[in-house]
């Protein structure tokens, strides 16, 4: 059987499907000075990410819009494929900033990722977010997950150990 046949089987399963996929380094928000998206301080204490969102309410996007790398670009057309042939699928994505993001979600352009930092760096954000109970409260409230995720945030959700190079 093809990886295509198998891969169609898995989702004409009855039950809804969960895709999750990285965040991109690339935002939406290109008019904007990149000194001004949020900071990882800014995003992980709740007053500074209030007053930090409203300075850039007019910037704000849903997440499956603010991201414009080519690999999630490729997963948002795949997504977007799947549903047009009625299969249930929900996005979300896996974000350095915020943590597990519904495509829907509004959040502000920011500066945070897991990109030449250090297993240990990214395994410490990755329990500051709750990446990983976050992927397990989805795993009981959807019938499938489909992952699609690098290296670095397997590390996030300690699905590798530290001894692996990010």
């Amino acid at each position: 059987m093809s990886h295509t046949e198998l891969l169609t089987k898995f989702l004409a399963l009855p039950g809804r499907i969960a895709i999750i996929s990285a965040c991109s380094a690339g935002k939406a928000r290109s008019d904007l000075n990149p000194n001004a998206y949020l900071s990882a301080d800014e995003l992980d204490d709740p007053l500074q990410r209030v007053h930090g969102e409203r300075r850039l309410a007019n910037y704000m996007l849903p997440a499956a819009e603010m991201y414009t790398g080519q690999g999630h670009r490729y997963v948002r057309s795949s997504v977007a494929l799947l549903r047009t042939h009625g299969f249930p699928v929900m996005h979300y994505i896996l974000s350095a900033g915020y943590g597990l993001l519904h495509e829907q979600t509004l959040i502000a352009p920011y500066d945070v990722t897991f990109s030449g930092k250090s297993a240990t760096w990214i395994t410490a954000r990755g329990r500051q977010l709750g990446i990983a109970q976050q992927l397990q409260e989805l795993a009981h409230e959807k019938e499938r997950l489909l992952i699609i995720l690098g290296r670095q945030y397997l590390i996030s959700i300690r699905i590798f150990r530290l001894n692996i190079r990010a």
